[in-house]
């Protein structure tokens, strides 16, 4: 006969999915094309995907024919898979469906991470913690995190890190306690994490082989220094690696760039994220806990599993070399690189601080309670609640000294936030006196922001933002009587790639004044260049800003293409198109040449 207990846990964990599903469809499935594309992101992903369907490439993503390279292909193959299960050609929703399904599978794998990392409780005075309630909460906080739904609504490629990363730290976590328990190697779970990586590899590069890194291995180090911690005047190679650390992200920084007392501080933080890691490594400097932790790695196989997630994206890089050859490859890694990978920039400290504290809704500030809880109470962290500390602190510490502030790069760490919230969550249901009514009312919370996040991204955002996509700009460029022909159509001082998936024809860019737009397929064209082919063929059709940039001289864009030697004429577009997060709008005007 089946013991009742585990029958018990089954209906509790089907009952739990039920419910994480269920804020999943209203958070994130609600409206899924009822606002257009807005994002810059966004429009990307969509506009390569549908170059690289039409084309039939599957190896090397394509803007205008020409490579784009700046991630690997995992967030098109994803579209291009949807579209041809529905039998047609990538579309917006095929871009929203991907990051949706990707956020549900991210807050799922956090609820199956969470039964195996607190299934020995949290610490040696809180064994009776349950892991399926710190899973429910963690992934209900999760799925309703502010930043996250954002991920998982907008078809950035963030959300799909989600499950893999989530994946490779549970399958790492259970190969760690095959080795705790049986001091053997679960093969199967070290050949998950290598899928898991490989797939984090070809979703953003290095950034999601990091968080993996950083959380499990970070956590399996961390265990193992807890342990054995230094004593005495051991204790001095702490303290002299975090000092030289320090120092060093001091000299990386410029002192020229700290002006204010916000860089002050945001130096200061920079100093300790670097510290972190050069503690934990201090710490291991010893024979005990090196030995621990050597011999954890050797059934966790780091390089194994880092490595598979290296070799895949290797073997795309040498795939795409093979097509298009070593120097654009080399140009497109170089320019991803100064684009995103920036070393010790002193104001990302707070901009990462800033982001977690809000970024996972309720679950931030359960994580926020977490923190207090494990100081305040000195709780003895056991193997999985390392891995979940390592998570948070090592990985919002990393991002801050490898990379330049933006919050989305830490969507790959939310999973971390969430399950010590939910630890935290679970611990106060369960110890506090007005247990069952925090409970109460935070499920109350949880699910209005469920239901408000679907709301705002599936149909308020169209009522008040609805000028923010070009959607309706560009059908009302196509009426008849406004005689656009969409072959001579350009842009200037400003490009966007919504614009051009909603038009269906390159739009090329020309620039002479403000600073030089995000650009996929090569240098915008001076504004000469667009004269000369106006003389040449007549009329053109030309979006200009109503107002220059921030950071360009002052004058009025139509002003500037008429002293270039063109005669201007507005048009009457029925719609409106907003870009500068709705503080510029875009005008269309029909150009001649002027007359001598």
């Amino acid at each position: 006969m089946s013991d009742p207990t585990d029958l018990s846990r089954v209906r509790t964990i089907r009952r739990h999915l039920i419910v994480i599903t269920a804020a999943c469809v209203v958070a994130y499935f609600t409206g899924l094309t009822v606002h257009g594309v807005t994002n810059w992101q966004e429009g990307l992903r969509a506009l390569v995907a549908r170059e690289m369907h039409d084309s039939g490439e599957w190896i090397v993503p394509t803007a205008h024919g020409a490579p784009y390279l700046a991630k690997p292909p995992m967030v098109y193959w994803w579209q291009i898979a949807i579209a041809g299960a529905l039998g047609r050609r990538p579309e917006l929703f095929d871009l929203r469906a991907s990051v949706a399904v990707a956020g549900w599978l991210g807050a799922i794998g956090t609820y199956f991470a969470a039964l195996g990392l607190f299934r020995a409780g949290t610490g040696a005075d809180s064994a009776r913690l349950r892991p399926e309630s710190v899973g429910l909460w963690a992934a209900l906080f999760l799925a309703t995190g502010i930043l996250y739904a954002r991920s998982a609504r907008i078809g950035e490629l963030d959300a799909l890190l989600v499950p893999f990363v989530v994946g490779a730290v549970w399958a790492i976590n259970a190969a760690w306690r095959s080795h705790r328990e049986r001091r053997r190697t679960a093969w199967g779970a070290v050949a998950f994490a290598c899928v898991c990586a490989a797939g984090a590899a070809l979703t953003k590069g290095p950034p999601g082989l990091l968080v993996i890194g950083l959380a499990a291995y970070g956590g399996i180090a961390l265990r193992c220094a807890v342990e054995h911690p230094p004593r005495g005047g051991r204790a001095w190679g702490v303290v002299a690696a975090c000092a030289l650390a320090g120092a060093g992200a001091v000299a990386a920084t410029r002192a020229d760039e700290v002006r204010s007392l916000a860089d002050g501080v945001g130096l200061a933080l920079m100093m300790a994220c670097a510290a972190l890691p050069a503690a934990l490594f201090g710490a291991l400097a010893r024979p005990a806990p090196l030995r621990a932790c050597m011999a954890a790695f050797a059934r966790t196989h780091p390089v194994g599993v880092l490595g598979a997630g290296a070799l895949a994206l290797w073997a795309w890089g040498r795939a795409v070399t093979a097509r298009i050859g070593p120097d654009a490859v080399r140009a497109a890694l170089e320019l991803e690189a100064s684009e995103n990978l920036q070393l010790f920039v002193h104001e990302a400290p707070l901009a990462y601080l800033e982001a977690a504290a809000y970024g996972v809704g309720l679950g931030s500030i359960a994580a926020i309670a977490g923190l207090v809880w494990l100081v305040r109470d000195r709780v003895r962290p056991t193997p999985g609640l390392c891995i979940v500390i390592a998570w948070v602190v090592l990985g919002v510490g990393g991002f801050a000294v490898l990379s330049k502030g933006v919050p989305r790069y830490l969507t790959p760490v939310w999973p971390g936030i969430a399950l010590l919230g939910g630890a935290w969550m679970a611990s106060a249901v369960r110890d506090f006196a007005c247990g069952r009514t925090l409970a109460r009312v935070t499920g109350v919370i949880v699910a209005i922001m469920a239901v408000g996040q679907g709301a705002w991204y599936g149909y308020v955002r169209e009522v008040v933002e609805a000028e923010r996509s070009p959607r309706a700009f560009v059908a009302a460029l196509r009426e008849p009587g406004l005689l656009v022909d969409p072959s001579r159509l350009a842009s200037v001082d400003f490009w966007h790639p919504a614009v051009e998936y909603y038009a269906g024809v390159r739009i090329e860019p020309y620039f002479d004044a403000g600073p030089e737009t995000r650009h996929p397929f090569g240098a915008p064209l001076p504004l000469s260049v667009l004269v000369d082919r106006v003389r040449a063929d007549g009329a053109w059709t030309v979006l200009v800003r109503s107002s220059p940039h921030a950071d360009a001289e002052p004058g009025d864009p139509l002003e500037r293409l008429r002293a270039a030697g063109l005669d201007v004429t507005p048009l009457e577009v029925g719609a409106r198109f907003e870009i500068d997060y709705g503080r510029t709008e875009v005008l269309a005007v029909r150009v001649r040449a002027a007359e001598r």
